[in-house]
């Protein structure tokens, strides 16, 4: 604190307040029945919604689809790399007899080779 030369007046103490409450803190009381006002009705929309865009705002919707679409199709169909066919290669191998572990070397775990077994079959 930075000192002052003015004297610093006195706190009262704080009291619980007495006696009812003020009027502004009253809940509001209504006079009688409120009347709600009449919807208003909206207009249909058109049954498609191709029929609210124009055709420059339908392309321009599709252009800005397609980088979604393109990593859609990505991620669902990823690219067969090395090591998935490997993995694919083993199950094969374990479904025409060769055991695994002992004939068939790898480091990965059974439930790698057994749900590899379904596209391998």
């Amino acid at each position: 604190m930075i000192p002052s030369d003015r004297p610093v007046p006195p706190v009262a103490p704080l009291t619980a307040p007495t006696g009812p409450l003020p009027d502004r803190l009253d809940p509001p009381r209504r006079q009688g029945p409120v009347a709600i006002p009449p919807a208003v009705p909206l207009a249909a929309p058109p049954r498609r919604l191709a029929a609210w865009l124009g055709p420059d705002q339908r392309l321009l919707g599709l252009l800005t689809l397609l980088p979604a679409l393109a990593f859609l199709l990505t991620a669902i169909a990823p690219p067969l790399n090395h090591d998935v066919a490997a993995v694919l290669n083993f199950a094969e191998r374990w479904l025409d007899g060769e055991r695994l572990y002992a004939d068939l070397i790898d480091v990965n775990p059974p439930l790698v080779f057994v749900l590899s077994l379904l596209p391998a079959a």
